[in-house]
Order: structure tokens, then C-alpha cells, then sequence
């Protein structure tokens, strides 16, 4: 039974990083029992610009992530997955036009938890589905010295999209 499909995904989330973000990443599961699938994601969200504090800065995320299916649902025509898991990366900071004091990568850890779909379930390509909460352990706070307010923080509960497509083995 154990069978392995990879996917290529375009990502979309709000929360993750400063206004809506696009992405890409890379997925594969691999199939444990009937009911259950293990998985592992790359996902990048490249810089994203944003305004604040009197200066420019940019903000992007990589991130790598292990987590389980459970497979709700499995007919020829589509499969329905319950998923959760962990995430670990890092989340990039640029200052673009003042003195930084700290710029660079910061570790980040994350949960997250959704569902995914598959179109169809059956066929060696297919189409998959999914839409997850990404919880942050770690949500930076990102300022300017002698400036009011936060330039960035992630929010406590990010939405996450995804799209793609995957060759079943």
C-alpha cells in the first residue's frame, strides 16, 4: 500500500507576512495505513515590502514542515484529509533605507492544522487542495528605535492557502 505522491503548490496566506502573501512550496506524502498519510513541506514566501516606522523594510519566510493525514474520505473521485503538523524555518528581516540593528534571518516555529483536498483521488495526476490556520510559536516584533508602534508582527493565527499539482507513485 505505501505510495508516494510529490506536489508542486503555489501558497497564499494572510498573517504570515506584512499584507497578503504568494508563495511556493514543495509536498509529499507518503502513505502509512489506509487512513493515515505522513507528509513533509518546503515553503518559501519571498520578501514582502512594507512602510512603517519612518523607514522600508521586507519580510519573507522559509520553512520546513512534518506532519500526519488523516484521510477522511478516499473514492475514486476526490480523497478529503484532516492534516496537522509543525513548522520550523526562518523568517527574513531587511532594512531597506535606515540603519539596521539587527537585520537577518530569526528562527521561527509554527503549528498548523487544516484540510486538504485531492481531485481525483484515483488517478496517477491530480489536483490538490488545502486550507490551514498557521499558529506561530514565535511572532518577532520588529521596531524602530524612537518610533511608536510595531513596523511587523506576525498575526496570532495566519490563514494559509494552497494550490497545486502532484504525480501519484
Amino acid at each position: 500500500f505505501p505510495r508516494t505522491v510529490p506536489y508542486a503548490l503555489g501558497l497564499a496566506s494572510v498573517g504570515l507576512l506584512p499584507g497578503g502573501a504568494l508563495g511556493f512550496g514543495l509536498l509529499s506524502e507518503l502513505g502509512l495505513l489506509e487512513r493515515l498519510s505522513a507528509w513533509a513541506a518546503l515553503d518559501y514566501w519571498p520578501e514582502r515590502e512594507t512602510v512603517g516606522g519612518g523607514g522600508h523594510f521586507a519580510f519573507g519566510l522559509t520553512a520546513a514542515s512534518l506532519g500526519l493525514y488523516a484521510n477522511l474520505l478516499r473514492v475514486r473521485l476526490a480523497g478529503l484529509a484532516l492534516c496537522g503538523g509543525g513548522m520550523l524555518g526562518s523568517l527574513h528581516a531587511v532594512v531597506l533605507d535606515l540603519e539596521p540593528t539587527g537585520p537577518g534571518d530569526r528562527l521561527w516555529a509554527a503549528a498548523r492544522a487544516g484540510a486538504r483536498l485531492w481531485i481525483p483521488e484515483a488517478s496517477t495526476l491530480r489536483a490538490a487542495f488545502g486550507l490551514e490556520a498557521i499558529v506561530p510559536f514565535t511572532r518577532h516584533r520588529f521596531t524602530v528605535r524612537d518610533e511608536p508602534g510595531d513596523v511587523f508582527r506576525q498575526s496570532p493565527v495566519a490563514l494559509h492557502a494552497s494550490l497545486g499539482a502532484g504525480v501519484r507513485f
